[in-house]
């Protein structure tokens, strides 16, 4: 199997740095540890939103593992936040393109490169995995990663329509 990234990205796969291509297609199973922060909105519709998706509680610094591995159609992503658990499955579709599913809400990514950078944007939302979002409750997205040195760099952040802040989680990570 072709990892999702990789297949999606094509030619420009090979403009990634090393431990970009190394978090996003490596080997097959793959772990990585490093810190994390994580700043959630405030409000109980935000945390609705956030509970659906499993995503974790704010923090100021934590230690955060990824565990990457393949299966469910795809690739299996388990983010360690401290104590607290975030699972998706990303999967790629020639048709559909690549697919990351949280909880019950499934998006559609469009990832490209740029400046050595890999960015993606939520191009359209399914909830219930069959059921699509409205484009008026589809969270937009701000995911860039990178690399300094040896360590993959990740800022990633979601927020809701009208552009108030959803979540975002930044940090790092190098090879368990």
């Amino acid at each position: 199997m072709i990892p999702p990234f990789r297949a999606a990205l094509g030619a420009a796969w090979g403009d990634l740095p090393a431990p970009v291509r190394a978090v996003h297609g490596g080997a097959p199973e793959r772990r990585f540890a490093g810190r994390a922060e994580v700043i959630r909105a405030p409000g109980a519709l935000a945390g609705a939103a956030l509970r659906v998706g499993g995503f974790p509680p704010a923090t100021n610094d934590i230690g955060f593992t990824l565990h990457i591995a393949p299966g469910q159609g795809g690739e299996v992503w388990r983010r360690r936040f401290g104590a607290h658990e975030t699972i998706s499955v990303l999967a790629w579709d020639a048709r559909q393109g690549l697919r990351e599913r949280f909880g019950a809400v499934t998006c559609v990514l469009a990832p490209r490169v740029k400046d050595g950078r890999l960015t993606m944007e939520v191009v359209r939302a399914w909830a219930v995995r069959a059921l699509p979002l409205p484009a008026a409750l589809t969270p937009a997205s701000a995911i860039e990663v990178g690399a300094s040195g040896d360590r993959y760099l990740f800022d990633i952040a979601a927020t809701l329509p009208g552009g108030r802040a959803l979540i975002r989680y930044r940090g790092w990570l190098a090879p368990a």
